[in-house]
């Protein structure tokens, strides 16, 4: 289910890129970077998916950009 649900979330953000802050704010950017540290080559994958997009848009969002600082 978890799987299914992130799936959805990737797919949300990549065809309509605004949605990209409501989804940041409820994912915190630490537990969707601690994501990639499991396991599971699927979740890994998903979580890839949103934080690209997030890397893309974040010029567009001042909001994500805080979070995406290096």
């Amino acid at each position: 289910m978890r799987l299914t649900a992130g799936s959805c979330l990737a797919r949300l953000v990549r065809f309509s890129p605004s949605s990209i802050q409501r989804v940041m704010e409820k994912l915190s950017f630490k537990d969707m970077v601690s994501s990639l540290v499991k396991r599971n080559p699927r979740e890994q994958q998903i979580c890839l998916n949103v934080l690209n997009m997030t890397l893309l848009e974040s010029h567009t969002l001042p909001s994500v950009g805080r979070e995406v600082k290096f």
